[in-house]
């Protein structure tokens, strides 16, 4: 019989209750980002979406392939099912950084209607403008219905630990570190 892998891992009930003990956080209208780290994370990812969704979010998602591969603002792009135009140069750091503050007033105006909670799963992969924007979305002052759900590889990822010190003092964020 072979050994069950780590993406088999059941749920367990301690990572399910966080999970949705952040969604009513962020449905009374406090952003929270919550990442979630280790071997299967994919499924409590998953759950994470099916609940908000199930809990009258938008739930939008993206999956990042790997650095670069999406161009700059891939991981944005994704969320708006926007396929990323072949181009024969990046565009500039000016366009990139217009194109997320474009797509950053859109996802404001999205969850001034609905809780919204943006799902990005191998976020160790994504581009550095679309993870700063969407920390900025968890950071920005006011009672915006946010939830930012990040999976990443590891909790020690570089790219988790710069989004946790964009955010301000006091702003609750919840991890969950899946052991193998």
């Amino acid at each position: 019989m072979p050994a069950s892998k780590p993406a088999d891992r059941p749920l367990q009930r301690d990572d399910v209750r966080a999970v949705a003990a952040v969604a009513a956080c962020v449905r009374a209208g406090d952003a929270r980002l919550l990442w979630i780290a280790g071997d299967g994370r994919r499924a409590l990812i998953e759950w994470a979406a099916g609940h908000a969704a199930a809990s009258g979010f938008e739930v939008l998602r993206a999956r990042p392939r790997g650095p670069g591969r999406e161009g700059a603002c891939g991981v944005l792009a994704m969320l708006l099912h926007r396929e990323e135009a072949p181009h024969d140069a990046a565009p500039s750091a000016a366009v990139a950084e217009a194109s997320a503050a474009a797509v950053a007033r859109l996802l404001r105006s999205l969850a001034g209607l609905r809780p919204l909670a943006i799902v990005v799963n191998g976020a160790q992969r994504a581009d550095a403008i679309s993870l700063r924007t969407l920390v900025d979305l968890v950071a920005a002052p006011g009672d915006l219905a946010v939830l930012v759900v990040r999976g990443v590889a590891s909790a020690r990822d570089a790219a988790l630990r710069d989004a946790l010190a964009r955010l301000p003092p006091g702003r609750p964020t919840t991890g969950i570190e899946l052991a193998a």
